[in-house]
């Protein structure tokens, strides 16, 4: 179960017009809300989510790449489907599996992002709410680059770039992945 009800941002039902689309096998898209910018929205899913030994997982990449049959589904009462795919197992046969990304999906200053917490990212951003302004979570965990003079890596909205994964993670300890502007 995701960790995203503490994330900033809204609900990505109460920023978008319409349901998801693929527009590729992994790039899902949306229509704005005119007060969220208007236009559409698109991410990457492959960026996000993988396919680990059948099941499509966020936090690892590239599911499409060992997935086939990849659609959305609608189901009663959600405003952004799930994503449903056959997978490829490590003993090579295939299973569906599915990830409801209405709970995994924000809205955050006009744009559509993936925002997922592992239980120990969480415990992290539990710690930093605790110490504010001393983090201790994943940004400074072994093998991450640290700032000099003790500044935090952190921008003014909370958040800093982890080059090694490709995402942003904030200092309640989400991981997250940011949507392009479609023009």
């Amino acid at each position: 179960m995701p960790l995203i009800d503490q994330a900033p941002g809204i609900p990505i039902g109460d920023g978008v017009t319409s349901v998801g689309l693929l527009v590729t096998p992994s790039r899902i898209q949306f229509s704005r809300l005119p007060s969220e910018g208007g236009g559409t929205v698109s991410i990457d899913l492959d960026r996000c989510i993988g396919n680990v030994n059948g099941e499509l997982t966020v936090g690892f990449q590239n599911f499409s790449q060992s997935s086939r049959n990849i659609r959305l589904s609608y189901a009663f009462g959600q405003d952004l489907g799930i994503l449903e795919a056959e997978c490829r197992r490590s003993d090579g046969s295939w299973v569906k599996s599915r990830i409801n990304l209405f709970e995994y999906m924000r809205m955050f200053k006009g744009n559509l992002e993936v925002v997922y917490r592992s239980t120990e990212s969480a415990i992290y951003g539990n710690l930093n709410k605790i110490f504010s302004g001393a983090p201790v979570g994943p940004a400074f965990a072994p093998g991450t680059q640290m700032l000099l003079d003790s500044k935090s890596p952190y921008k003014e909205d909370g958040r800093h770039w982890n080059p090694n994964h490709q995402y942003w993670e904030d200092k309640l300890g989400y991981h997250i992945w940011v949507g392009e502007v479609d023009k």
